[in-house]
């Protein structure tokens, strides 16, 4: 009887250890911006940057006190019209695996524009943006723990 007794235990806290670690494994598999970056770091003709925190804290001047809460900025663009289509595309399917909604979609001649947001309550996880005219497109991410009050600051001090 001990032996089940035991059994039981360690079968529920097997179980236990296994719904822990789920949802790690699920973020695991998300598609990473991040990753995109890499893959266009060295392709003709695109712009790949994924800027720190830090090194965004010493670039910002007038806005420093906005950056505190800036992990990372990922950038990618090209003026090549193939390439930043495929920027957009494989943007599009990172979007789309994350089940992400637009908060603002713009098409205004021949500019379109897409603004995702993720985060919950009064800050802002990853701001995306997505923008295509003409050859040009690309991809901007700013990510961290941004307080929606922060981000009308910039956009107030960008005006």
């Amino acid at each position: 009887m001990i032996t089940i007794n035991l059994k039981k235990i360690y079968m529920k806290r097997l179980i236990l250890l296994v719904m822990m670690l789920l949802p790690m494994a699920a973020m695991a598999n998300q598609p990473k911006f991040e990753e995109l970056c890499e893959q266009y770091t060295n392709v003709e003709g695109v712009t790949a940057m994924n800027l720190d925190g830090k090194m965004i804290q010493m670039m910002a001047g007038e806005f420093a006190e906005a950056t505190e809460f800036i992990e990372n900025i990922i950038v990618i663009i090209s003026e090549n019209k193939k390439q930043s289509n495929k920027i957009i595309k494989r943007s599009a399917k990172i979007i789309k695996k994350r089940k992400l909604k637009p908060i603002l979609s713009a098409n205004e001649d021949g500019s379109m524009v897409d603004i995702y947001c993720v985060g919950e309550g009064d800050a802002v996880n990853d701001l995306i943006i997505t923008v295509q005219e003409g050859d040009e497109g690309g991809l901007v991410v700013i990510s961290g723990e941004i307080p929606l009050e922060t981000i009308g600051d910039i956009i107030e001090k960008m005006q």
